[in-house]
């Protein structure tokens, strides 16, 4: 019979940040994350983190290691380490997950042959992107990665716990993507930083991509969710958020998995959304079987700068954060290298070769320093080595136009 102990792990705690991408991976309670095809360990605050199992608990040995207890969270005290710690491990999944999608879509459109194989509903989407080619993709790609930063108005998307609202909730969790913060102006020249090849459609078939992605303005604002739960309000207000970024992630995955097999390795196993039905008696129920223990209550005692952002809050110093990989790295792990191996081919036949790697970002504490992330200066670089040779790319993409219009059977192109 499993004891209240096991429920609270297994129902909630396990399958919530196997979500986040990490997992048990011995059985002994231990928490680790998938790199590079190995199994590396999960650390906070330079401490192991583990489940708040039996034999922990009874060990009571928190001097290097860190329980992941949530529901011990004491509001008064503001979100402890823990929690900024998952929803950070939210964050960066979503943002992997989100730039997936963004640039599987955009390479769909942009490659007819493919549609034949869709639905009606997978390719209704098309019907916004019907111009996009591989400059289209080229650009995505800069927008979407090589764009996105550590700095707060570089972010793909930002979950922030607030501890005041106007509707009466005791906590909430404010889920914004600041790379929308410009789709709809009167500028289409450049897009969240990002100079535009094409003035006249570029932007517009970017923001088409991330709007089908991510919906429209009025849908973004619902992901806010607030929480009027006694027992864990920040804890419990960050799930109802990720759970509505999830399941509307999933129906898309889900709905183009089989033009783009790669999409199901991004799929959200939401084994713990269970536990939001009813979840002040869970919490009340399974959350007290543990006791309150360090790193989850709220702020520590003594305070280390850097457990804290500019804003007073808690934060979770992360060694290495899940999903934070490389590209190839991925690719690796869900055995898709020959899909990319074939798509960079293609691209190297229609343009110079140039360097396509990228190593992974700094630590999470480099993050929330505000360190400026590497990525930014090989874009500047890479951009600059490939100016030379941008007349010979654009002729050969002007081809490329021709082509497409040809095979699509005039300049208005296929209709779906």
């Amino acid at each position: 019979m499993s004891s209240k102990i096991d429920t609270l792990n297994n129902e909630l705690y396990i399958p919530q940040l196997a979500d986040v991408g990490v997992f048990d991976a011995d059985g002994g309670g231990t928490c680790s994350y998938m790199a590079n095809g190995a199994v590396k360990p999960v650390r906070l605050n330079g401490s192991r983190l583990v489940f708040p199992t039996e034999k922990f608990i009874r060990e009571g040995n928190w001097t290097d290691r860190t329980a992941f207890h949530p529901l011990a969270e004491q509001i008064s005290e503001g979100p402890s380490p823990v929690l900024n710690a998952n929803k950070n491990y939210m964050t960066e999944r979503l943002k992997v997950t989100i730039q997936e999608l963004a640039m599987a879509l955009i390479e769909l459109a942009a490659e007819p042959k493919r549609h034949k194989a869709l639905t009606a509903k997978a390719s209704a989407f098309l019907k916004k992107v019907i111009d996009a080619d591989q400059k289209t993709v080229d650009t995505m790609r800069k927008v979407v990665k090589d764009a996105v930063g550590s700095a707060p108005e570089k972010h793909l998307l930002t979950m922030f716990l607030k501890n005041k609202t106007d509707d009466g909730s005791l906590r909430a969790c404010h889920v914004s993507f600041p790379i929308m913060d410009d789709a709809h102006t009167d500028d289409t020249s450049e897009f969240f930083g990002v100079k535009m090849p094409r003035k006249t459609k570029d932007k517009a078939l970017l923001v088409a991509v991330l709007e089908y992605i991510l919906g429209d303005e009025e849908e973004r604002k619902a992901y806010s969710s607030g929480s009027k739960d006694g027992s864990a309000p920040y804890y419990h207000s960050l799930l109802l958020s990720f759970r509505k970024l999830t399941e509307r992630l999933n129906g898309l995955l889900e709905l183009h998995a089989p033009a783009c097999a790669h999409l199901e390795g991004f799929k959200f196993g939401m084994g713990w959304v269970a536990a939001l039905d009813g979840f002040g008696e869970f919490a009340k129920k399974y959350g007290v079987s543990v006791p309150a223990l360090p790193g989850n209550t709220g702020r520590e005692d003594e305070e280390e700068e850097s457990v804290y952002d500019a804003s007073g809050e808690a934060v979770g110093v992360v060694d290495d954060l899940p999903w934070e990989e490389t590209d190839d790295e991925r690719d690796r792990r869900l055995g898709r290298s020959d899909r990319r191996d074939v798509r960079e081919d293609r691209r190297d036949s229609r343009e110079p070769s140039r360097d396509q790697g990228r190593s992974g970002k700094g630590s999470l504490k480099d993050l929330l320093g505000g360190r400026r992330d590497e990525r930014d200066d090989r874009g500047r670089d890479r951009d600059r080595d490939s100016r030379r040779d941008d007349r010979d790319r654009d002729r050969d993409y002007r081809r490329d136009d021709r082509d497409r219009d040809r095979e699509r059977g005039g300049r208005g192109g296929r209709r779906w």
